[in-house]
């Protein structure tokens, strides 16, 4: 019995091996072997063949760089490989390719003594499919930022576990699948993330307008920090528990979630008083203050967008209850009502609720082509926050694409000192070099011009330069927006940006000058009441002891 169970198992292991190497004389993959071993037999099997050979890269899809990762896994004793059927190169291990633009084959081989087996892979190499700037996030300081030159352009499309990061300041961590290769400009085949990305000492900033596939759920992280309770800002302003949620912070890391990546983030030193509260104005008109409770949040108050005639975008703001009560709220447009559609006018807010409310923006057929400026007053109880939006409506027909950026040097612009932003242009259409009408307007925001310039200059296909401005020093300070309006041929395209206007270093130090000298003139006189109140206490105290010895009957009154 005890045979006939040893010849029924090594039969059964005989047919499984037998199969294995039906299997790998087909394949090429797999290399088995089998032993069956008990008290007295012992009984070992070997199946042998070509190579296992597995190519993990390229892949059969799209690259957007002519270095291409050659990587692989074999077992076979040498490898090989060539492009297109050209010259075959001996290798020892994964290395990098370098292709040129076009379609190419790969082949792969690995053999040992009993074969040779190959793999092949077609892929595409085209760099003007798409560009992307990410200077700021390669070399030393990089950290563990993504290197989108690894991914395919079909892989880039679906991307998880994004990364930025400047390793002296601080670092962003997307948690949600992005598409890397769109963003607001959809055929100009570029993506920006040096432009419209800053990671710097103590701020964090994504251009939500121009990478709106950016706009979401992340994990943020700032280093070397000294505050002992630190507090998150949004764009200035005391983010929310609810939209900034705190992970941890020690030994100068602070690392927060954020719902969505809208406006600049910083952090600053929690006061002893962490509810000022807020003065607004007074309805009405009048000059009058009031002083009110903040009772809700919103986490953007500056929306620009732009867009051709007939055509529209969609935004979103999210208002977050920052009470333990229920909140009525109403959303109004105060000008260019027609050009603006908000979602839900008016709603309630449970305790500590967030809300996101989505804002169209549309221009009809016959829209002017030019810049719309105007404000979005959020209100409740009494308390409203103003949200600021800029709309550039271009013609139709797209002959130029315009770009503005301003420099972070001039984010903060002083009044009385220069103001420098960067112009590009694009001639999109077929017209060969041809000369352009360009205005440039400085507003405020109430679409004031403050400002203006207008300049002729010779375009063929793309041209970039900085602009000049110099502020008036008796400018109010605020918020004020730089528009570039292009016109050639009756068509117009136009771009804009935010920047801020602080008062003039002049007066902040005539100011700091005379709030010294009231400083000394207060202590001095501080001083000589104290000595003349002590003077009159001790001729106080002489004429007591006069009275007192005259009493006594010591001497006489002087």
């Amino acid at each position: 019995m005890r045979k006939l169970t040893l010849i029924f198992v090594i039969s059964i292991l005989f047919f499984c091996t037998f199969c294995l190497a039906i299997n790998n004389s087909i394949t090429g993959d797999v290399i088995a072997t089998g032993e069956a071993i008990d008290s007295t037999t012992a009984i070992s099997l070997s199946i042998l063949g070509p190579p296992a050979l597995k190519i993990l890269s390229p892949k059969n899809e799209i690259y957007l760089t002519t270095n291409i990762s050659l990587d692989y896994i074999t077992n076979g004793d040498e490898v090989w490989y060539n492009i297109d059927d050209d010259t075959n190169i001996t290798i020892s291990a994964p290395m990098n390719l370098s292709v040129d633009n076009g379609i190419h084959t790969l082949n792969l081989y690995a053999n040992n003594s009993y074969g040779t087996s190959l793999k092949s892979k077609v892929f595409t190499v085209n760099t003007s499919k798409l560009n992307i700037y990410y200077d700021k996030y390669k070399g030393s300081n990089k950290g563990s930022s993504t290197d989108f030159n690894l991914s395919t352009y079909e892989e880039l499309q679906t991307l998880d576990d994004i990364v930025l990061e400047h390793s002296d300041y601080g670092k962003i961590v997307f948690n949600e699948t992005i598409n890397v290769t769109d963003d607001r400009d959809t055929i100009d085949n570029l993506i920006d993330l040096d432009a419209n990305t800053n990671i710097s000492s103590n701020y964090i900033y994504i251009n939500s307008i121009e990478l709106p596939n950016l706009n979401i759920p992340a994990t943020i992280s700032f280093y070397n920090l000294t505050f002992s309770d630190p507090r998150i800002l949004i764009g200035g302003e005391v983010c929310s528990s609810v939209i900034c949620e705190i992970v941890n912070y020690s030994e100068g890391v602070l690392t927060f979630n954020i719902q969505q990546f809208s406006g600049a983030y910083s952090v600053e030193e929690t006061p002893e008083d962490v509810t000022p509260p807020v003065v607004t104005p007074s309805r009405g008109g009048g000059s009058s203050l009031r002083i009110v409770e903040e009772v809700f949040f919103v986490d953007n108050y500056i929306i620009g967008v732009k867009f051709k005639q007939g055509e529209g975008v969609t935004e979103k703001i999210i208002i977050t209850n920052k009470e333990n009560r229920k909140l009525n709220v109403e959303i109004r447009v105060d000008k260019w009502a027609d050009l603006v559609k908000v979602s839900e006018p008016s709603f309630s807010l449970d305790p500590l609720e967030s809300k996101t409310i989505y804002i169209d923006f549309i221009a009809c057929e016959d829209q002017i082509p030019d810049i719309y400026l105007g404000k979005i007053i959020v209100e409740s109880e009494n308390f409203e926050k103003e949200i600021l939006f800029s709309i550039v409506v271009e013609s139709k027909v797209e002959l130029f694409d315009v770009r503005v950026k301003v420099p972070e040097k001039y984010v903060e612009t002083f009044a009385g000192e220069e103001f420098i932003s960067e112009i590009e242009l694009f001639n999109l259409g077929e017209t060969g070099r041809v000369d352009v009408k360009i205005e440039y307007f400085i507003k405020d925001s109430e679409g004031n011009v403050i400002l203006f310039e207008e300049e002729v200059k010779a375009v063929e296909t793309s041209l970039n330069f900085l602009k000049t401005f110099h502020i008036p020093s008796d400018i109010l300070p605020g918020k004020y927006l730089i528009y570039v309006k292009v016109s050639y041929s009756d068509q117009v395209a136009g771009a804009s940006a935010w920047f801020n206007i602080n008062e003039s270093r002049g007066k902040n130090l005539l100011f700091q000058i005379i709030l010294v000298t009231l400083t000394i003139i207060f202590i001095i006189i501080f001083i000589t009441l104290k000595k003349m109140k002590n003077s009159n206490r001790i001729n106080k105290r002489i004429h007591y002891l006069q009275s007192l010895l005259l009493r006594k009957g010591y001497g006489k009154r002087i």
